[in-house]
């Protein structure tokens, strides 16, 4: 492994800007010392804190525009981005589909599989996930599972 003092800066893009959650992974990039890292941000809006912890930064249309990906890959391509870090999750399923074009780029996309997001996506099927491989979970029903003789109050009530 070459020392850090030979190695170029790993580009790292980083979408969603103006998240806490975006500033947090910038933060935890510029405190580790193992690698040089120039950080790309992306937002929607130009008004946002997170631009401004990068080294560059650039706007993209919202995660439901037909263009999200293309935009993204072309910010991947012309900036050399070698990992793709997302951090807004209306971004997922749309990232996933077009994993293997990240890749084709030699950028990698760090996020969970399709088949993983469509799990974590949906209560239901992330009960029964855990469930099937005995971890502990609370009760869980559909609404057409509920009998009143069965469900114990207080409950909690959300969308599947």
């Amino acid at each position: 492994m070459e020392s850090p003092e030979n190695q170029s800066a790993l580009t790292v893009l980083i979408t969603g800007a103006g998240t806490v959650t975006c500033q947090s992974v910038i933060k935890g990039l510029r405190a580790q010392d193992e690698f040089d890292v120039e950080i790309i941000t992306v937002d929607m809006s130009h008004d946002n804190a997170g631009r401004y912890l990068g080294d560059h930064f650039e706007t993209i249309p919202g995660a439901s525009s037909p263009a999200f990906v293309s935009e993204l890959l072309e910010i991947c391509r012309r900036r050399k981005a070698e990992l793709l870090i997302p951090v807004v999750d209306y971004e997922f399923a749309r990232l996933a589909e077009a994993d293997e074009q990240f890749s084709q780029l030699g950028c990698r996309l760090v996020l969970s599989g399709a088949d993983v997001l469509d799990t974590c996506d949906d209560k239901w099927k992330t009960y029964q996930f855990f469930r099937e491989r005995g971890a502990r979970t609370p009760e869980t029903w559909l609404p057409s599972m509920i009998q009143s003789e069965r469900v114990q109050y207080p409950l909690c009530l959300t969308p599947r």
